[in-house]
């Protein structure tokens, strides 16, 4: 279990990092309003279901994400990697999109 803790606290950080001013600028500059629509619509979804994961019964949370345990965590250093050299929106916006997912799936299993 200290390693799906783990990734709860890897959750926080990363939605701390989406909502970063160097983030924000990255995606500022993108030309295609869809992604930049797409990137708040996202960042939004992350924090919003990691905010439902964190509102259950952390024990309950924790077991059930022991079963997606290594799916979570690759999906979020996936995501660590997009956002450490933010050159790729779509690549960034994907990663975003599928750590969100794989929490959806958690709360559903609550």
């Amino acid at each position: 279990m200290v390693t799906t803790e783990n990734l709860l606290s890897q959750m926080r950080e990363q939605v701390l990092k989406l909502y970063s001013a160097e983030i924000q600028l990255a995606f500022e500059k993108e030309v295609d309003e869809s992604k930049q629509r797409d990137f708040v619509n996202y960042r939004e979804s992350y924090q919003n279901n990691l905010h439902q994961l964190e509102k259950q019964d952390l024990g309950q949370v924790l077991a059930k994400m022991q079963t997606l345990e290594a799916e979570l965590s690759q999906a979020i250093a996936s995501l660590n990697g997009a956002l450490q050299t933010m050159n790729n929106t779509v690549n960034t916006l994907r990663n975003i999109r599928l750590v969100s997912t794989i929490i959806g799936r958690v709360i559903k299993m609550m």
